[in-house]
């Protein structure tokens, strides 16, 4: 399951085999799960959660695209929560799908939140009601940026305490205008400090920056 949950990570078969024969593997697995920078669900194939590390449980809070009803994982249309709760039992039984996207809208300006559901149990004809976790929903926020780490940037590229102030706030954002009222600085400032980002970090453009920056985001 953890290789199917998390190829970004490349864990072996044998960390696998590890994970699942020791008595502490699902506390481990679930430490790992709450770190990363996506929601995690896992669910049965009636769209009952077993599961749900801290940012999936926030974004059902929330309510706004995906939420619980009657302990059931729902949308907030009739719609969209069938064509959820039907890509959960489609990606559970049939063994040629092994997962499945999904967007689910949610309510302007918000970006629609993006699911991967995938299976992390055998397929099976027939709905089992021991409430095992057969699929796992994965959910992406496109219009939430990870938390950058400051530190390490700071002591990357040897910023300033104000040049890293500048430095995180491209990387949230901001154009040089808010950079600058949100500092209380003129924006010759903003810029003077940009210039000397450039120099240290051997950017070219804006955009290069921003995304170098943002390449510094945590996994939480």
């Amino acid at each position: 399951m953890l290789l199917k949950l998390l190829p970004r990570l490349k864990v072996t078969a044998t960390l696998l085999d590890r994970l699942q024969a020791a008595e502490h593997g699902h506390q481990q697995l679930a430490r790992v799960l709450e770190r990363l920078k996506f929601g995690v669900i896992l669910t049965d194939e009636t769209a009952r959660p077993s599961y749900a590390n801290a940012r999936a449980t926030r974004i059902m809070a929330e309510a706004n695209g995906l939420t619980l009803n009657d302990a059931r994982l729902a949308a907030t249309t009739p719609a969209a929560t069938q064509r959820l709760r039907e890509a959960i039992i489609v990606v559970s039984r049939d063994a040629a799908i092994e997962s499945r996207r999904l967007r689910l809208p949610q309510a302007p300006p918000r970006l629609p939140l993006l699911l991967a559901l995938v299976a992390i149990a055998e397929p099976g004809t027939v709905i089992s009601q021991d409430g095992s976790p057969r699929v796992a929903v994965l959910v992406t926020e496109p219009d939430v940026a990870p938390p950058i780490d400051r530190p390490a940037i700071a002591e990357t590229f040897r910023l300033t305490p104000r040049e890293t102030d500048v430095a995180m706030r491209l990387g949230g954002g901001l154009s040089l205008p808010e950079i600058a009222a949100e500092l209380g600085r003129g924006v010759g400032t903003v810029r003077h400090h940009l210039k000397r980002l450039f120099e240290k970090t051997d950017a070219h453009s804006q955009a290069s920056l921003e995304a170098l920056i943002r390449s510094f985001a945590l996994i939480e």
